[in-house]
């Protein structure tokens, strides 16, 4: 049962369906039943190996929320997830997969936060950056670093996307890639 399972393993991550404006539906699972090394899940996780960086697609052991007391950031509007996620999976000895898509992600809502270009990226890149200098003093690998540069450039990039400043940003990015990580 699920219940087992979390408390053998303290989170299982399921696949799920994105749905999306032209109906189609793209799938994803994942290609491990169980990890069981507490630095492999952060690496995976940070890879982006373990699911997005949402909720709606891990089940999560209540007891250990409630013993560490961890909660959503209220601070933030968007990227909660992410840190949260992070938080959580600090704390876990392992994870397991089901391989199925458990959830319909529904892509065709204009408003959804997916499709959304506002500000809201540019606050993810504050909880990109606590989890960026959180991993730099635990002296993750390059690799872990890099991935959360990449999510940098990516949430900042979205953000400029459409605006008049594009071609800044492309510069300013150009000279970033010249610092070694």
């Amino acid at each position: 049962t699920v219940n087992n399972v979390l408390k053998q393993n303290g989170i299982t991550v399921f696949g799920a369906n994105y749905v999306y404006l032209d109906k189609t539906v793209k799938g994803f699972n994942f290609d491990f039943t169980t990890i069981n090394n507490k630095n492999e899940i952060m690496q995976q996780y940070l890879l982006g190996n373990l699911g997005n960086t949402n909720c709606w697609s891990k089940i999560f052991c209540k007891q250990l929320i409630d013993d560490s007391s961890l909660r959503f950031n209220v601070n933030y509007s968007f990227g909660e997830d992410y840190l949260f996620n992070y938080r959580y999976l600090k704390l876990v000895q392992s994870a397991c997969a089901i391989d199925k898509p458990l959830y319909n992600y529904d892509l065709t809502r204009v408003s959804s936060a997916t499709n959304s270009r506002s500000e809201s990226y540019l606050r993810k890149w504050i909880v990109t950056e606590e989890i960026y200098k959180d991993v730099l003093n635990e002296n993750a690998s390059g690799i872990l670093l890099k991935r959360l540069v990449s999510e940098l450039y990516q949430t900042v990039y979205l953000t400029v996307a459409e605006s008049s400043k594009q071609d800044l940003f492309n510069e300013s990015y150009q000279k970033l890639l010249e610092y070694k990580f």
